[in-house]
């Protein structure tokens, strides 16, 4: 598991996501909002909010435990549990999922959070999950395509396409509180 990395949290990420979208969700399309959320909180704050190691694959950038959550792919039977408080299973034939509730308290995620959360479906609520793919690719420079497999995507490499400086600086606070994360879990 990513270091830092908080399942009850990326429950409530992913849940809000979808309530947002109106309770029931396509999975690629959320899968590629909570990227976008994660990137548009290090533009912000430097910091993301998954704490998850990302992945560059075919079809973009991902949080990589946090889609493997989404697709029951991982996980003890706690974790799982923790999960399906938020989140109905995935449909293999559509890819639709939803929220368990409509009333979920989203105790995890703190204003800034839910406020980047809410713009980033807000932002790209029109598109559907192929058109945000294409739009990641084209406007993400951080993304490289790995041609059928995954690679590693560096939060330098995340700092570097938003046009920051001193990524060192930045990498290291992000390295630092991550750590701090899983040493209080």
């Amino acid at each position: 598991m990513a270091i830092g990395f908080n399942v009850r949290k990326a429950a409530q990420v992913v849940a809000f996501l979808v309530k947002e979208q109106g309770g029931s969700a396509d999975m690629i399309k959320t899968v590629k909002l909570a990227y976008m959320s994660d990137r548009r909180f290090l533009e912000l704050y430097d910091q993301p909010i998954l704490n998850d190691d990302l992945y560059c694959l075919d079809h973009g950038p991902i949080d990589s435990t946090t889609l493997n959550y989404i697709k029951g792919a991982t996980g003890d039977d706690q974790e799982r549990k923790t999960w399906s408080q938020y989140l109905t299973a995935v449909d293999t034939k559509t890819h639709q999922f939803g929220t368990v509730s409509q009333t979920i308290y989203f105790d995890e995620l703190s204003n800034a959070e839910e406020e980047v959360l809410r713009a980033t479906v807000e932002r790209f609520k029109n598109m559907g999950p192929f058109e945000l793919v294409d739009w990641i690719h084209e406007n993400c420079r951080e993304w490289s395509n790995p041609r059928g497999t995954s690679t590693l995507l560096s939060y330098a490499d995340v700092f570097k396409a938003l046009g920051k400086k001193n990524l060192d600086k930045r990498v290291e606070h992000v390295d630092k509180t991550r750590r701090q994360l899983e040493a209080t879990s």
